[in-house]
């Protein structure tokens, strides 16, 4: 019974490990089925993952080189074969370092390759880069990763990229860029850069070496601070518009310079716009154009001047012509007078009331033509520097009145009251007595001319500080204000028409301006208008109290021409003019002379050498000789020829330079022509009284 069961026991536990077994067996092979799947998979994977690599390393431009951890091959694409020249089984076969080697010639730096290489192979980077420069002119850029497996190093992956492309265009690039600084930097042109917004963000060396301050100081907006403050606010409104528009700023402005001075410049600047039309940057410049505007100022100030000397030119030529039909209406109304009444008296048939009457109209006539004769002479000489004053120290208040005396009858004549209101206390002057009378006689004598009659003049003589003044006020028709400013001109006169009321070349005023100012004064016209009357006042300067005085009282009232007779006295009269030679035999010899007469200097020698005349008043302009040379014959003569004869020129050359050519030729006197008789007696008197004392 017991055996039995352990039979049973056997056969159970035999049977349970059979099935243990076949249970087991049947799991290994499920296992190794699915062990067996899995790797099939994983090899499909794989085969996969290395068919997508290599369709990656030949699609890449790049060239790929695989080695394991001992530098063989594994792996490479065509890439890599066009970029070097290597046979394609020593790639296969071969290890890397006989790679190198057969690259190395290829390199414009060989050593340095290998070098490197070996260096990357004994430091195991786990990166490198670098450049590689083959002597065909490539460049090649090299990367090199180390590759792990689990954690395992396996090998190395090489890539190398021809960026011979590329770096011509940085070359390029660099050189284009370094060309445009260069150039910014040595034209002589101001040149600066800036950001959208406005803020500079670049000035080249000009800049600086104009303003003389540091670049950063002219970054972002430091450069308007050199603007001047006068332009400042418009070129920074102009320049705010250009940014928020985007056109093109351009202004004329002064810039400051490293000395503090400003100079005008022209400044523009264009915006730079991207793909998209937005503005990315600013580029201007600044030309120095303060010659160009300054010249330009110039041009324009020489045109106005121009413009302004030819409206003057047109003004004068206008006046010229004025004062030419003036002159003529002048001289020729006199003359016209003169000639009709003579041409009257010549007939014969007047009574002797009427014949004196012409007479006195044609003696006046004559002084009046004399008059506009000496006034134009008078100011040639002054305006030509060649009057010259014969100044004496003489009481202002005393003179005043023996001019206004003269002046008297002319006032008394037209119906006019010449009213003087004189303060003795007004002191001493310096002048020249002459010139003084002709000041104060040329004043009343127009304020006479334009007052009507029962009109008045007032002459008012007083101190005023350290001033003498002499004003002369009429009641007559008055200055306009626009013509007030001229009244002093030569030859401008306020109606210079043919309608015109009173004669007159428009001179006395302007010689009345000229002779103050050579006596240190000055004088001013005021009036309130047309028939308001009109006001002059001179004023001079006062000599000190106490100084030494030629005082001249009433030395210019008409003095009575002494009597004169000199009968048998012979004078010699030479003129190539017979109505004037004439004239001056028939004056002499009323008083008794006996007169020889001559037309020319070679008849007037001839007769000094026969009858020894006592007296020659001889021409100066004659033909073939004339009365220098005349003169100067005579000279050379022994006395006994007549050779000391006194001599009186008688010329109308009037000029002062005139004067002393005739008596450094041998005269005594010099009278211009027309002569006054009186003078002329009065002469020959005292060249005879004086001759007799010798």
């Amino acid at each position: 019974m017991i055996k039995n069961d352990e039979e049973t026991l056997l056969r159970s536990v035999a049977l349970q490990t059979s099935r243990a077994i076949l249970h087991a067996r049947l799991r290994a092979e499920h296992e190794l089925q699915q062990a067996k799947k899995e790797l099939e998979d994983k090899a499909g994977r794989l085969d996969h993952s290395l068919s997508v690599l290599r369709a990656t390393m030949e699609a890449t431009a790049e060239g790929i080189l695989v080695t394991d951890e001992h530098g063989n091959v594994l792996r490479f694409n065509e890439p890599y074969l066009k970029l070097w020249p290597v046979d394609r089984k020593l790639v296969t076969s071969g290890h890397h370092s006989q790679l190198l080697k057969f690259c190395a010639p290829f390199l414009k730096e060989p050593q340095q390759f290998l070098r490197k290489t070996a260096e990357i192979y004994s430091v195991w980077p786990p990166d490198s880069y670098d450049l590689l420069e083959l002597n065909d002119g490539r460049i090649f850029e090299r990367f090199s990763k180390i590759h792990y497996v689990e954690e395992r190093y396996v090998g190395r992956v090489w890539s190398f990229r021809d960026v011979t492309a590329r770096r011509q265009a940085e070359d390029a690039v660099r050189e284009t860029r370094d060309r445009l600084r260069f150039m910014a930097e040595v034209l002589p042109l101001k040149i600066f850069t800036a950001q959208a917004d406005g803020n500079a963000d670049y000035c080249n060396q000009q800049w600086a070496e104009y303003a003389g301050v540091t670049f950063e100081r002219l970054l972002g907006w430091g450069w308007t601070k050199l603007i001047s403050p006068e332009d400042a606010d418009k070129s920074l409104e102009r320049w705010r518009y250009s940014l928020e528009t985007g056109e093109t700023f351009q202004m004329d402005h002064r810039l400051r310079d490293a000395n503090g001075d400003y100079c005008w410049h022209l400044t523009r600047a264009q915006a730079k716009r991207d793909a998209n039309g937005y503005i990315s940057m600013w580029v201007g410049s600044s030309i120095d154009i303060d010659a160009m505007k300054r010249a330009d100022e110039e041009r324009k100030r020489l045109l106005a001047n121009e413009r302004i000397a030819r409206n003057e030119a047109e003004q004068v030529n206008r006046i010229k012509d004025e004062f030419l039909a003036t002159l003529s209406h002048e001289l020729r109304t006199p003359l016209n007078a003169i000639l009709g009444w003579s041409q009257l008296i010549l007939q014969g048939s007047m009574a002797a009331q009427t014949v004196q009457r012409g007479m006195e109209i044609i003696e006046r006539n004559a002084r009046a033509q004399n008059k506009l004769i000496e006034d134009l002479l008078e100011m040639s000489r002054i305006v030509s520097g060649k009057v010259s004053l014969d100044v004496h120290l003489f009481d202002l208040a005393s003179f005043a009145e023996g001019a206004v005396e003269s002046m008297s009858p002319l006032a008394e004549a037209k119906g006019i009251r010449l009213r003087n209101f004189i303060d003795p206390e007004t002191g001493k002057v310096a002048a020249d007595h002459n010139r003084m009378h002709q000041i104060i006689s040329n004043l009343l004598s127009n304020a006479i001319k334009f007052t009507p009659k029962d009109g008045h003049v007032d002459i008012i003589v007083r101190r005023s500080e350290s001033n003498a003044e002499i004003t002369v006020r009429d009641s007559g028709i008055g200055i306009d204000a626009e013509f007030l400013k001229y009244v002093f001109d030569r030859f401008r006169q306020a109606d210079s028409s043919s309608t015109r009321h009173h004669g007159g070349l428009g001179l006395g005023l302007a010689i009345v301006k000229q002779l103050v100012a050579l006596h240190g004064g000055t004088v001013r016209a005021t009036s309130d208008g047309e028939g308001q009357g009109a006001s002059f006042t001179v004023s001079l300067p006062l000599s000190p109290v106490g100084a030494e005085a030629d005082e001249v009282r009433n030395s210019f009232k008409p003095a009575a021409h002494a009597n004169f007779e000199f009968p048998g006295t012979r004078i010699l009269v030479i003129d190539d003019e017979q109505d004037s030679l004439e004239l001056i035999g028939e004056v002499l010899a009323k008083h008794g002379a006996i007169v020889r007469a001559a037309t020319s200097a070679a008849e007037g020698l001839e007769i000094l050498k026969g009858e020894k005349p006592e007296i020659i008043i001889s021409d100066i302009g004659m033909p073939d000789a004339d009365g220098y040379a005349f003169m100067e014959e005579v000279r050379n003569l022994p006395e006994a020829e007549g050779g000391k004869t006194p001599a009186i020129a008688v010329t109308g050359f009037a000029r002062p330079e005139d004067r002393i050519c005739a008596m450094t030729a041998g005269y005594q006197m010099h009278f211009c022509k027309p002569i006054d008789a009186h003078q002329l007696i009065s002469a020959v008197s005292k060249l005879i009284r004086n001759h007799e004392n010798v």
